[in-house]
């Protein structure tokens, strides 16, 4: 069940993409909806790369994430111990570092195939939806 703040931000990346051209392809859709722990072989990969709120904010503030952790234009630092395969996309447990000491999270990604759009939550900033940034 999506929590009512991240069903508004996915509906707003929805109309957003509305007329909007598809991109050029590079994200993939959200893996297998099976609850598996990954191997680092097998694990979703589909949030990495770089992010942003809008497109025109991938040049100045993007979010980088890779499979070893994010860093936002926030400066908020995560680096992930193990991720995760789960029905809505992936989790990442995770140790980020927000204007004070390191606090663990496991961070939830889903990818919106129709809006281009991930979305992360429960992370220690607000439930986010981005967009990805062009090669």
């Amino acid at each position: 069940m999506i929590v009512p703040r991240a069903a508004a931000i996915l509906a707003l990346l929805l109309m957003a993409a509305c007329g909007r051209p598809s991109g050029d392809g590079a994200a993939t859709g959200a893996p297998a909806s099976t609850d598996s722990r990954a191997s680092a072989a097998s694990a979703p990969t589909f949030f990495v790369g770089r992010w942003a709120s809008d497109v025109a904010r991938c040049s100045d503030a993007p979010w980088t994430i890779s499979t070893q952790g994010l860093r936002t234009p926030g400066h908020v630092v995560c680096s992930f111990r193990e991720i995760e395969r789960t029905v809505r996309g992936a989790a990442a447990d995770a140790t980020c570092t927000a204007e004070g000491p390191p606090q663990e999270y496991t961070i939830q990604f889903s990818y919106a195939e129709s809006a281009k759009a991930l979305l992360i939550e429960d992370a220690p900033f607000n439930d986010v939806g981005l967009v990805r940034c062009p090669d």
